[in-house]
């Protein structure tokens, strides 16, 4: 899976959101996109994206769980 279907965003989008606004909490990602929230379908593949982006850049969202 590389988008959140739910939220209409690629995980490459969520990424960039991320960097813009200097999000680096996932929680916090997740309530400003609104993905990995209503379904949950993306959210292991989007977890396993951005900790893969964040060991090549460590401005990048790091990854969390969500409650």
């Amino acid at each position: 899976m590389s988008r959140c279907e739910c939220a209409a965003l690629s995980f490459q989008q969520i990424a960039a959101l991320a960097e813009r606004d200097g999000i680096t909490e996932f929680e916090l990602l997740c309530r400003k996109t609104g993905c990995a929230s209503t379904c949950t379908a993306c959210l292991p593949d989007l977890q396993a994206f951005l900790a893969a982006r964040a060991r090549t850049s460590p401005t990048t969202c790091a990854t969390g769980s969500v409650s």
